[in-house]
């Protein structure tokens, strides 16, 4: 007969007021009596009905070493114990950042999307006008400046007419891999030449407004009148959203765990789509329009647009709003870990997560308008686009103070 194990790991990891454990049985009978306990002292207690069971211990501290150990019982006594398993909790990140604001372009400028393939590689698309023709329509920093750049485009279907159309939005798997949208066609940047793509255009019910992919073979893009294509290293196809909501952003885990979400502005109406990489399928959601979305597991998604929300297993949750911030519309949310976050939207408002709280930089908002409506989050810099009350592009570049190095 097989030998009765009981083994405790983690399911994914810590956070730093969190960690979820994953109990597996082999060769145990069900149902059985379970215990779990953290530093010698019992957490939970129950049954067992599966095999693989998820279990949540909250409420810890950040930064912290913790000890856990499953045991199964019989008539009150235990019979059989896991392995003993240490976990860290994540540390908290600082709040402490430096910014700096850059203007670009003239009256009628605007960015649209940001992608930072590293600090000193981020690219910065939209419509830029200098008063110089062809207008600029994105622009890019090396560590050291920003520099102005027009990708061409050609008009399809029959790729005739170079021109430098304003660019919707951008997404990069490295240097040499490197995609721009106008909303109709692409252009990919392969290491050596921009090569202008005309064949999805009759795929496209609207303009797509937002891409994400898993890799050079798997790009997914998303826009008007629910309109979801995928690129798979040499054809699109187009797949079926079952909305007709304008989609604005899109984020994944996997490539079977992908998330999009888009919002009717002048409504209620909104939809959350999740991708199980055979269809997509409208999740469960509330009369709160969502319009970005970002996170780092099932179980530690995030929703942005009226306010921002955590989501686990069908629950949103709203995150607690600083009290002494206006409530302001989010446009964006990116970050790197869950005790890296940002958001970004109307008036400037930028604010940062770092695993126990949101901070806002209220020294940032401007009440007499502007709007940033995109984010590039990487290790200790984050990048903010949008445009200005006086109809000119900005770009809000903030370094973390505790990694900073004075140039």
């Amino acid at each position: 007969m097989s030998k009765s194990e009981i083994i405790l790991k983690l399911s994914e990891e810590p956070r730093p007021k969190e960690i979820l454990l994953k109990l597996e049985l082999k060769n145990i009978d069900l149902p059985v009596q379970y215990q779990i306990t953290r530093d010698n002292n019992l957490i939970l207690s129950g049954q067992l009905v599966t095999n693989d069971s998820i279990f949540k211990d909250s409420g810890l501290a950040p930064s912290t070493q913790y000890t856990y150990q499953a045991f199964i019982s019989q008539n009150g006594s235990i019979v059989s114990a896991s392995n003993i398993l240490k976990a860290n909790t994540m540390d908290t990140t600082s709040h402490n950042y430096v910014w700096t604001i850059d203007t670009i372009g003239s009256f009628g400028s605007s960015l649209f999307d940001v992608f930072a393939i590293s600090e000193n590689d981020v690219w910065a698309v939209g419509e830029i006008d200098t008063g110089v023709y062809p207008p600029f329509n994105a622009v890019h920093w090396d560590g050291q400046q920003w520099e102005l750049k027009r990708i061409y485009f050609y008009l399809c279907p029959n790729e005739n007419s170079p021109t430098s159309y304003p660019i919707q939005a951008i997404f990069a798997f490295s240097e040499n891999s490197i995609w721009f949208t106008r909303g109709a066609s692409f252009v990919h940047w392969d290491g050596n030449e921009f090569i202008h793509d005309c064949s999805m255009n009759s795929m496209i019910d609207g303009s797509i407004q937002k891409m994400w992919g898993k890799g050079p073979q798997d790009l997914y893009a998303v826009g008007y009148y629910g309109t979801i294509i995928h690129y798979n290293g040499s054809n699109w196809d187009k797949l079926e959203s079952g909305t007709q909501l304008r989609l604005t952003d899109i984020w994944g885990l996997s490539g079977n765990d992908i998330y999009a979400v888009g919002a009717d502005m002048s409504s209620l109406d909104n939809a959350v789509l999740h991708y199980d990489g055979i269809s997509w399928k409208q999740l469960p959601t509330d009369q709160n329009r969502k319009v970005a979305v970002w996170g780092t597991s099932p179980s530690n998604m995030y929703f942005a647009g009226d306010g921002v929300y955590h989501y686990n297993d069908g629950n949103y949750k709203s995150i607690h709003w600083p009290v002494t911030f206006l409530k302001i519309f989010s446009d964006a949310i990116r970050g790197t870990a869950p005790n890296n976050i940002f958001v970004c939207g109307s008036l400037y408002m930028i604010m940062h997560f770092n695993g126990i709280n949101w901070h806002p930089y209220e020294q940032l908002i401007d009440f007499s308008g502007g709007r940033l409506i995109a984010l590039a989050v990487i290790n200790t810099d984050v990048f903010a686009v949008g445009y200005g009350s006086d109809q000119r592009a900005r770009i809000f570049h903030g370094r973390r103070i505790d990694h900073w190095v004075e140039p």
